[in-house]
């Protein structure tokens, strides 16, 4: 299991970093902030075809959240 902080990623997404980690992207993922772009990462994060992004709760701020599930 892996703890990444953002802050530490330099100029990268963390999806980007994480990816680069695992070669494939997480098999989970979770997110339990309830911020849209948190949620967004958190799914462009798992592995394509297999991983589980895993949302505890709501979007605190009313933001639209609007995932795209055919990545290019």
């Amino acid at each position: 299991m892996e703890f990444l902080n953002p802050k530490d990623c330099e100029e990268k997404k963390i999806s980007d970093v994480i990816t680069e980690l695992t070669d494939v992207g997480a098999n989970y993922t979770f997110e339990c902030i309830g911020l849209a772009f948190v949620m967004q990462d958190a799914f462009d994060s798992v592995r394509e075809g297999w991983g589980r992004t895993i949302i505890l709760g709501v979007e605190s701020q009313s933001t639209p959240l609007s995932i795209n599930t055919w990545r290019e």
